[in-house]
């Protein structure tokens, strides 16, 4: 379990500007996610709704990075579709 942690961990986050856009904050910013996968479970993944926790929307940059990275066949994407929304 924590290798796997440290292999996401060690993985180039994904920038601000990249995924499919959701929609709008309230301050007219994008908002922005990934679709990963295409699994009969579904999984949704929400980080940054507290400005006082920063870990969450990194470590989901990240996610999003290594699930990105892994090969079409790989179980993660084949057994589960990932909705991951970094930053709200």
């Amino acid at each position: 379990m924590y290798d796997l942690a440290d292999t996401i961990i060690a993985h180039t986050p994904v920038g601000a500007g990249v995924g499919i856009h959701l929609g709008t904050s309230r301050e007219g910013r994008p908002i922005r996610g990934f679709r990963l996968g295409f699994g009969p479970l579904r999984v949704s993944l929400i980080g940054g709704c507290h400005a006082d926790e920063p870990v969450g929307p990194r470590f989901l940059a990240r996610l999003a990075a290594y699930l990105g990275s892994l090969p079409p066949g790989h179980e993660l994407l084949t057994d589960y579709e990932w909705w991951i929304v970094p930053h709200i």
